[in-house]
């Protein structure tokens, strides 16, 4: 978890790394921020929507004229400092949502108070997050999933008005790491959450945001129904899948599906598709170009590397099946997508 600090003046920096050095999961990030004035003489604070936690100082802050106070506290954890507490002004920064007002110079035990207030707030959020996640990767096993409200309620929760692109990529990509988390994708080789960080940098570089986010759980829902068909619970299908999903067994046919199944031809595609609603053949090579798409990601293989691993000797076959399942050819969607998602440009 990463929390955004931005301090108006310096010395809170050590109590702030022992805070968050007690918690392995938080990853602290503290900028030292100015006031300015505008031609009318008034200070303004800048970039106040980009910092999960502002520490200002008592007169710094009652500087600000109104319009600027009142984004502080909606964007951001508020804590005010200093060394006189005049009673009406920290009644009135608490009436405009101070989280806390401490006096300098502080004392341990109020140190200890915020430190433990601080923890609940941002741990609380993150595990209403997961449990977020946890109900959405529920209701798209489901057999008829009805996901657009929670994919809008879980966009909703990502704070989409914070500035800067570094911190929206890392919003954006830790929303989706949550989500896959909870989705059985271990059979798939390359792991879908290494790609996690290229889908939200192709979400950061768009206006439309919100269109884009809802855009890629969708397609991860889609992957995940088209590949693992959580409808159906038919114990042969079940098998027959996690069987073809486990890259330790040599299977490319029908034929030797149901040699390892020790299943009739015939019976095995007809309970497939009786039981699934999808042929058996088409499923397969369905799977196999979903593959292909996740490993023309990767800039250390070329088309014909991933053709070879999926089997196949003939270029135009290939281009032909990609094309039939993607609507584009292999170096089309090189061209297209290897840039934004591939698995390099995540680890950067």
């Amino acid at each position: 978890m990463i929390i955004r600090c931005g301090i108006v003046e310096k010395g809170y920096e050590k109590w702030l790394e022992e805070w968050s050095s007690r918690h392995h999961e938080i990853d602290l990030s503290v900028s030292y921020l100015e006031l300015a004035e505008n031609k009318s003489g008034r200070q303004i604070y800048w970039e106040r929507n980009s910092y999960d936690l502002v520490i200002i100082d008592e007169d710094a802050y009652f500087s600000l004229d109104q319009e600027f106070r009142t984004p502080l506290s909606d964007h951001s954890i508020l804590v005010i400092t200093g060394e006189v507490c005049d009673f009406q002004r920290v009644r009135k920064a608490f009436l405009e949502g101070c989280f806390d007002y401490l006096q300098t110079p502080v004392e341990a035990d109020a140190l200890k108070e915020m430190n433990e207030r601080l923890s609940e707030h941002f741990f609380h959020s993150e595990r209403k997050m997961v449990q977020l996640a946890k109900t959405i990767a529920e209701e798209i096993a489901a057999v008829y999933p009805k996901t657009e409200r929670l994919f809008l309620e879980y966009w909703s929760k990502i704070d989409v008005q914070k500035a800067g692109s570094d911190y929206q990529l890392n919003d954006y990509a830790k929303a989706i790491e949550r989500l896959i988390a909870f989705l059985p994708l271990k059979p798939i080789r390359l792991p879908l959450r290494d790609l996690a960080k290229g889908a939200a940098e192709w979400i950061c570089q768009s206006e439309y945001s919100q269109e884009r986010f809802m855009a890629t759980v969708l397609f991860i829902q889609q992957t995940y129904r088209d590949i693992f068909l959580p409808h159906c619970q038919h114990d042969l299908v079940r098998r027959a899948i996690e069987l073809y999903l486990d890259e330790q067994f040599d299977v490319e046919t029908v034929q030797d599906l149901s040699d390892h199944l020790y299943v009739n031809r015939s019976y095995l595609s007809k309970t497939f598709i009786t039981e699934s609603d999808t042929d058996l053949t088409r499923y397969m090579m369905r799977t196999k170009m979903y593959g292909a798409r996740l490993f023309l990601l990767d800039s250390r293989l070329s088309v014909y590397d991933v053709m070879e691993y999926l089997r196949y000797t003939d270029y135009g076959h290939f281009r032909k099946t990609f094309k039939k399942y993607t609507g584009i050819t292999p170096s089309e969607y090189v061209a297209a997508f290897r840039d934004r998602f591939s698995v390099e440009v995540a680890q950067k």
